[in-house]
């Protein structure tokens, strides 16, 4: 009887491309200490909320940089949209500005919301059918 030969694909970003969705990867600056902002109703979870409104979060790293910034991993691929209805913008800048409209002294600990900068992360989109082509690898 011939042998059947089974080749499985290679995932090139095979830790990225563990629940076989699309993600795309998001660096938030929050542009101070924010260790005491992990509470209910404070600046983390709001930088949360903000992306929830829009996407489906998959991870996020924890505070890192001295407590100042956090990676946050959303499913899907979100080109330049009409976010809000009126200008054609990408998605990283309207959460910026949604984050940002939430003002300078939020929450129980007046956490100033003006300084967060969300930022798309310079690798791009990792796509869930993100295959090596040459199988032999």
């Amino acid at each position: 009887m011939p042998a059947i030969e089974k080749v499985n694909p290679r995932l090139r970003n095979i830790g990225r491309s563990f629940n076989g969705k699309t993600v795309q990867q998001f660096s938030v600056a929050l542009g101070a200490d924010a260790s005491s902002e992990l509470g209910p109703g404070e600046a983390v979870e709001a930088v949360l909320r903000a992306f929830q409104q829009r996407a489906t979060i998959v991870m996020h790293s924890a505070l890192q940089n001295s407590n100042t910034e956090m990676t946050i991993f959303i499913e899907g691929n979100y080109p330049r949209d009409f976010f809000d209805g009126e200008n054609g913008e990408l998605l990283s800048v309207y959460l910026t500005s949604k984050i940002v409209a939430l003002g300078n002294s939020y929450g129980p600990n007046n956490f100033d919301m003006t300084a967060v900068t969300v930022t798309a992360s310079a690798d791009g989109v990792y796509f869930a059918d993100d295959v090596a082509v040459n199988y032999a690898e």
